[in-house]
C-alpha cells in the first residue's frame, strides 16, 4: 500500500488526521501500516510536537547543498501557458550550524518578529506558577531585544550583541531550573540518542564534547555474546520502548546491519504522480471529444436540420400538371405525341432527381463531412505535440520516472489519435457510400445501356472488392503506424522491469544477510524452564535488537512493494504485447480476406481459410498465455520462498515480545520480581515498568483486533457483492473453523 492509502486507512480506523500525519513523518518512508500503527499506539498520550521551521532548516543545513540537474530537456512542443504547472517557490537558503554570530544572524533573518510579538497569551492558560514565571521572563527577553532581532541579518555588531545576551539568558535559565528541580551540579547528562542513518544530518558543534549521535556498528553474534553488558546495551531511539531490554538488560542484542541502511532508505518502492506526465495526459483527454462525441453531435445536427432545396409538394404539382396535359392530348388520338410527352416528362423527372441528389450531397458535405474533417484535423495538430512531449519523457534517462504511468499516458494519447483516424475513415466511407449510391442510380437510369441492372450489379461487385482493398490497406497502415509506439513502450517497460528485478535481487540478498546474523534461539517458555533448573545458557544467545527488528520489517515491506511493482510491470507489458498481437492478427485477416475475394471466394473465405487462420492464432495465444502463467507461478513460488523465513523471524520476535509484556505486566523480570524505584538500577526495571508493559500489551491486543475487524469488514462487503450478483437461489455464507 502507498503512503496515501495507509493514511486513508488509518483515518478510517478512527485516528485523527494530524496524528496520522505525525506518524507518517516520524516513520521511515517505506514503512508499512504495522509500523505506523505501532508508532500511533506508543505515542497515544503524547501531544503532537509543533514543527519548528528554524530548527528544520538548521538541521538540513548541515548537509552539503546538492544542485539538482534538470531531468528533461524542454519538449519540442511545450504545453500552452494556461495548461502549464506553476513552478514551486525557491527554497529558503540555510546556513551551517555553528557558534558564529554571522551564521546566527543569517539563520534568523527570515523570522517574522511581528507575528511572534502577537502570539496568544499563554501565561493566562498556565496553571503552574513556575512555568508562568519562566514564560514571562522569556517574553520580557524577546520584548527587550525585539529591535536587535530585526537587525541581526544586516548588522554584524547587533548579531554579536544579541548572541551574547541570548547565551547569558539561557545560562541563567539553566541555573534557575536546576535549582527549581533540585538537580545536582555534577549530574550525569542525558545519554546520546540513536537515530537512523538515513536521517543522520545533524553534526555536533566544534566545541561540544558530548556526541549528539551514537551509531551502532555491525557485529557478529559471537562478538555480541562475548561483549560486556555495557557494550551490548545499545541506546534506544527516542520514544521507542524495548520490552525485551527492560525484561533482561544483560541479554546480548544483535545490532542493525549498517551496510544496507543506505539501500533500504533509497530503494524505490512506489512512484509519486509525475505532474508533467499527468498534465500532458489531461490535455490530451480534453482533445478526445473533438474526435468522437463532437463529430457525432455534428452528424446528428446535419441530419436533423438539413433543409431540402426543393419543396416537398413539387413532385405532386409536376405530376398533376403532366396528367392534365395527357388528358388534353387523349381526344386527339395522337399516340406518338402522347408517348413523346411521356418520355419528356420521365427525362425531366430524372434530371430533377439527379440535381436534387447532387444538391443534398453538397449540402451534407458542407454541413457535416467537411466541418467534421476539419475538426478532427485541428485536434490532430494539437495532440501531436502532446504525443511528442510524453515520448520525450519516456526516451529520457530518468530513473525516478513512473514508467507504467508514462506508458499508460502515451497509450491514451495514441488511442485518441487512432480514434481520430477511425473517425476520418468513417467520414471517407460515408462519402464513398453516397457517391456509390448516386453512381448506381445514374447507371440504372441510363436508357442507352442494353442491361443497366446487370451493369449495376457488376459495379456492386467492384465496390465490394474495393472495400476489401481499402480495409486491408488501412489495417496494414495501422500496424506500421503503431509499430514505433509499441517498440518504445515495450523497450521502456523491459528496462524498468530489469531495474526492478535488480532491486528485488538486492533485497533478497539483504534479507539473507539479515537472517544470517540471527542465530537459532530457544523458545521463551523453554528458556524460562531451563533457567528455573539453573541452566542459563539459552539466555545468553543473542537476540535481535529493536532496531534490527525494524530494519528487517523495513526490508520485508520493501520486498513486498518491489515484488508487486515487478508483477504489475509484467502485467502491463503483457497487455501491450496482447494488444499489438491483436492488431497484427486483424491485419492478417484483412489481407487474407482481400486475397480470397480476388480469387472469387468472397462468400466462403471466412468458413475455410479464415477459420483455419483463427484456429491457428487461438492455439498460439493459448501457448503464450500458458507460458506467461507458468512464469508468473514460478515467480510467486520464489517470492514465497524468500519471504516465508523472514515472516517466521518477525512472528517469532513479536510472539516473544508479547510473552515478555505479559511477564512485565505481572511484575516479573528475568532476574526475579520487580523492585521499587529506588533499586531499579540493580534489577533492570521498577514497578512503573509493569504499568508500561500492561499498556503496551493492551495496545497490541487492540491493534490486532482493529486489523481483524477491518479484514472482516472487507471480506463481508465482498461477500455481499457476490450474493447480490445474478439471480441464483444459492447464497454464500462465511464460516470459520
Amino acid at each position: 500500500m502507498t503512503t496515501a492509502e495507509d493514511r486513508a486507512m488509518l483515518i478510517t480506523m478512527g485516528f485523527t488526521p494530524d496524528r496520522v500525519d505525525w506518524a507518517i513523518r516520524e516513520t521511515p518512508p517505506n514503512a508499512d501500516m504495522q509500523a505506523r500503527l505501532d508508532y500511533l499506539f506508543e505515542h497515544e498520550h503524547e501531544p503532537i510536537p509543533v514543527q519548528n521551521t528554524l530548527s528544520t532548516a538548521s538541521t538540513a543545513s548541515t548537509v552539503a547543498p546538492v544542485v539538482a540537474a534538470p531531468l528533461y530537456s524542454p519538449p519540442s512542443h511545450p504545453p500552452p501557458t494556461s495548461a502549464r504547472i506553476s513552478s514551486p517557490s525557491p527554497p529558503v537558503p540555510v546556513v551551517p550550524i555553528g557558534h558564529s554570530p554571522a551564521n546566527l544572524a543569517e539563520s534568523m533573518g527570515g523570522m517574522n518578529l511581528t507575528e511572534s510579538a502577537r502570539a496568544p497569551d499563554v501565561v493566562a492558560e498556565t496553571v503552574n506558577p513556575v512555568e508562568t514565571e519562566a514564560i514571562r521572563r522569556y517574553q520580557s527577553f524577546l520584548s527587550e531585544y525585539r529591535d536587535a532581532l530585526r537587525n541581526v541579518s544586516n548588522d554584524q555588531e547587533a548579531a554579536k550583541t544579541f548572541y551574547t545576551a541570548l547565551t547569558s539568558f539561557l545560562e541563567e535559565e539553566a541555573t534557575k531550573w536546576r535549582t527549581e528541580l533540585n538537580i545536582p551540579v555534577g549530574a550525569t547528562p542525558t545519554p546520546p540518542i540513536v537515530v537512523k542513518r538515513d536521517t543522520l544530518a545533524v553534526l555536533a558543534p566544534e566545541s561540544s564534547t558530548t556526541p549528539l549521535v551514537a551509531v551502532e556498528t555491525p557485529a557478529t553474534a559471537e562478538t555480541v555474546e562475548s561483549a560486556s553488558t555495557d557494550e551490548v546495551k545499545a541506546p534506544e531511539s527516542k520514544g521507542t520502548y524495548d520490552c525485551i531490554r527492560v525484561y533482561d538488560p544483560s541479554r546480548p542484542r544483535i545490532p542493525i546491519l549498517a551496510s544496507v541502511v543506505d539501500f533500504l532508505a533509497n530503494v524505490i518502492t512506489d512512484y509519486g504522480e509525475d505532474d508533467f506526465v499527468e498534465n500532458a495526459r489531461k490535455r490530451a483527454w480534453d482533445i478526445r471529444p473533438r474526435m468522437s462525441e463532437e463529430v457525432s453531435n455534428l452528424r446528428w445536427k446535419a441530419t436533423v436540420e438539413s433543409n431540402p432545396s426543393v419543396d416537398d409538394d413539387s413532385f405532386e404539382r409536376r405530376l398533376e400538371a403532366h396528367h392534365e396535359r395527357l388528358a388534353h392530348l387523349r381526344p386527339m388520338d395522337d399516340w406518338e405525341l402522347h408517348e413523346r410527352v411521356q418520355r419528356e416528362y420521365e427525362d425531366q423527372e430524372r434530371l430533377i432527381r439527379h440535381r436534387m441528389h447532387r444538391e443534398k450531397h453538397y449540402e451534407y458535405c458542407k454541413s457535416f463531412l467537411d466541418p467534421a474533417r476539419e475538426m478532427v484535423h485541428s485536434a490532430f495538430t494539437e495532440i501531436h505535440p502532446i504525443y511528442t512531449e510524453i515520448q520525450g519523457y519516456l526516451e529520457a534517462d530518468n530513473p525516478e520516472l513512473d514508467v507504467v504511468r508514462a506508458v499508460r499516458a502515451l497509450e491514451q494519447v495514441s488511442d485518441t489519435m487512432e480514434l481520430g483516424m477511425k473517425e476520418l475513415e468513417n467520414l471517407d466511407d460515408d462519402r464513398m457510400e453516397r457517391e456509390w449510391i448516386f453512381q448506381r442510380e445514374l447507371i440504372t437510369d441510363d436508357q442507352t445501356r442494353t442491361d443497366p441492372f446487370g451493369d449495376a450489379n457488376k459495379m456492386e461487385k467492384e465496390k465490394d472488392l474495393r472495400m476489401y482493398e481499402i480495409k486491408a490497406m488501412r489495417a496494414a497502415q495501422k500496424v506500421d503506424r503503431r509499430a514505433q509506439f509499441y517498440a518504445l513502450v515495450i523497450r521502456r517497460l523491459r528496462e524498468a522491469i530489469s531495474n526492478v528485478d535488480k532491486d528485488y535481487e538486492t533485497l533478497k540478498d539483504i534479507l539473507k544477510q539479515l537472517l544470517e546474523t540471527i542465530p537459532e534461539t530457544t523458545p521463551f517458555e523453554q528458556e524460562e524452564a531451563q533457567a528455573r533448573n539453573g541452566d542459563n545458557s539459552a539466555m545468553k544467545i543473542p537476540l535481535p535488537s529493536k532496531e534490527l527488528d525494524e530494519q528487517i520489517r523495513s526490508a520485508q515491506s520493501s520486498m513486498y512493494s518491489v515484488n508487486q511493482m515487478r508483477d504489475d510491470m509484467r502485467d502491463v507489458l503483457r497487455s501491450f504485447e496482447r494488444k499489438q498481437m491483436a492488431e497484427r492478427r486483424e491485419n492478417d485477416m484483412a489481407q487474407l480476406s482481400l486475397n480470397e475475394s480476388r480469387q472469387g471466394r468472397a462468400d466462403s473465405w471466412y468458413f475455410n481459410a479464415g477459420r483455419l487462420l483463427s484456429e491457428r492464432t487461438e492455439k498460439e495465444d493459448e501457448e503464450i498465455e500458458k507460458s506467461y502463467r507458468h512464469d508468473q507461478e514460478q515467480r510467486r513460488e520464489a517470492f514465497n520462498g524468500v519471504i516465508s523465513p523472514v515472516s517466521k523471524i518477525i512472528t517469532r520476535y513479536k510472539d516473544r515480545e508479547m510473552l515478555v509484556l505479559q511477564k512485565l505486566a505481572g511484575g516479573m523480570t528475568a532476574h526475579g520480581p520487580m523492585a521499587s524505584s529506588s533499586s531499579s538500577d540493580s534489577t533492570g526495571g521498577d514497578s512503573g515498568d509493569a504499568l508500561v508493559a500492561m499498556q503496551k500489551m493492551m495496545q497490541q491486543q487492540q491493534q490486532t483486533q482493529m486489523i481483524s475487524n477491518m479484514m472482516w469488514s472487507q471480506h463481508a462487503s465482498r461477500m455481499s457483492v457476490i450474493n447480490n450478483i445474478g439471480s441464483s437461489n444459492s447464497q454464500w455464507v462465511v464460516k470459520y473453523n
